[in-house]
């Protein structure tokens, strides 16, 4: 027969399984959860970084194609000039 005292530190043995069961379960929650809102704040980053690159090229696209004028561009300490190719060639030759 099972004594009574190795009974109580089997129920221990239990409980305390139990608790370290029931935190790992909740670690690994919590880790999900910041996982998955990491994720969800970086689409939102790089979806916005697209957004901002998409309108930028736009702006470009636009003030180049309105007028037959040289738009600059500056990046850091560089600086490009663009026109529109169709102005070119309707511009006159001399000769």
């Amino acid at each position: 027969m099972v004594s009574l005292k190795m009974r109580n530190k089997q129920k221990m043995y239990f409980w305390i399984l139990v608790g370290l069961l029931i935190f790992a379960v909740g670690y690994i929650a919590v880790d999900k959860y910041f996982e998955a809102k990491s994720a969800r704040e970086l689409s939102v980053f790089q979806e916005g970084a697209d957004y901002g690159y998409k309108s930028a090229v736009l702006q470009v696209i636009q003030k180049v194609s309105s007028s037959c004028e040289a738009v600059s561009v500056f990046v850091d300490n560089q600086t490009v000039n663009i026109i529109d190719v169709e102005c070119l060639q309707q511009a006159p030759q001399a000769e």
